[in-house]
């Protein structure tokens, strides 16, 4: 019993060094180790921008390395794909950070996840998104005096 419990161990320190959250654990290569946690990244990130083009287009420069602080933080999501992942990834960051169009991407994504009811301001509107079921609702709500 105590080979499968070593076992074990090393296969959960292999996998904690391959997803960037633990250091090389010891009797593996750390240049392979790193290039394929380092691809395993990259795939991860290709992923999530073509799941999220409106959120990794806005953070623009500071994709990939925020990216990579949740990547440390964060295993991939055990249910789901990389929108998904994109979702976590998109509520993990600053409000401030997300541009008007990421904002309205993460609302459609938290309809689709459950959300009854989610509002998003777009300039001088609001974009009111309803679920019903499978159904989903887009109405845009606009002022004629600024807020």
């Amino acid at each position: 019993m105590a080979d499968r419990e070593q076992y074990a161990e090393r296969q959960k320190a292999f996998l904690d060094a391959l997803q960037l959250r633990a250091p090389v654990p010891e009797g593996f290569d750390a240049n392979d180790l790193d290039a394929a946690a380092a691809a395993l990244t990259r795939k991860r990130a290709a992923g999530v921008r073509a799941a999220w083009p409106a959120l990794c287009y806005g953070l623009g420069e500071e994709f990939l390395p925020r990216f990579r602080d949740y990547v440390q933080a964060t295993p991939p999501p055990c249910e789901g794909d990389y929108a998904a992942d994109g979702f976590a990834f998109a509520r993990s960051l600053p409000r401030e950070l997300l541009t008007e169009q990421a904002k309205v991407e993460l609302a459609f994504a938290r309809a689709a996840n459950g959300s009854r009811l989610t509002a998003v301001r777009q300039g001088r509107s609001i974009l009111v998104i309803a679920a019903w079921g499978r159904r989903r609702f887009c109405l845009t709500l606009g002022r004629s005096q600024p807020f």
